[in-house]
């Protein structure tokens, strides 16, 4: 389990993004409200991995509708045919240290043979803009849009325009 408090952006919008590749449904609509059985599996799996955090500002985040009735939507769910508590575990997995949001250590990385795609569409692009400006991690932006953090971190640097850089990159350019 993750400590307490609440999740950040980053690991909201992983939770969304990992349910909706189970069940093969559009992240962005999830997050405008569009009725989703993701959204229900996300706010159980980010209950799992945030045991503090109240059910009513995880539905709000998960774009839910009526976030008062977050928790009894979720317990709802799980009676229906369709819930598989292991889909929770995946998601909940992924948001915990170690687990698929992590990046892999410097040295089990493996080395990049083939240089990255950076051909994302224009909607992409704006996606990719609008969360780096937001602070969103690599990690994140690359599990919302299908990529990975390597090839949206070559991607900003490519375009600068669309992805300034960041006080942190900022004072590593400069240093000696």
């Amino acid at each position: 389990m993750m400590a307490g408090g609440f999740p950040s952006a980053d690991a909201i919008a992983l939770a969304l993004v990992a349910a909706a590749r189970l069940y093969d449904e559009d992240p962005l609509s999830i997050a405008r409200g569009v009725r989703s059985r993701a959204r229900l599996v996300a706010i159980a799996a980010l209950k799992e991995a945030f045991p503090d955090a109240s059910w009513a500002g995880l539905a709000r985040c998960c774009g839910h509708p009526t976030p008062s009735v977050g928790q009894p939507c979720v317990q709802s769910a799980r009676k229906c045919r369709w819930w598989r508590e292991t889909h929770v575990a995946e998601v909940a997995g992924a948001l915990k240290p170690g687990g698929a949001g992590d990046e892999e250590p410097e040295d089990t990385a493996l080395p990049a043979i083939i240089a990255p795609a950076l051909d994302f569409s224009p909607e992409e692009r704006r996606l990719i803009s609008r969360m780096w400006r937001g602070g969103a991690s690599p990690v994140a932006i690359g599990a919302t849009v299908g990529a990975d953090a390597d090839t949206i971190r070559a991607f900003a640097r490519a375009h600068p325009a669309l992805c300034p850089a960041r006080q942190s990159e900022t004072i590593e350019r400069t240093m000696p």
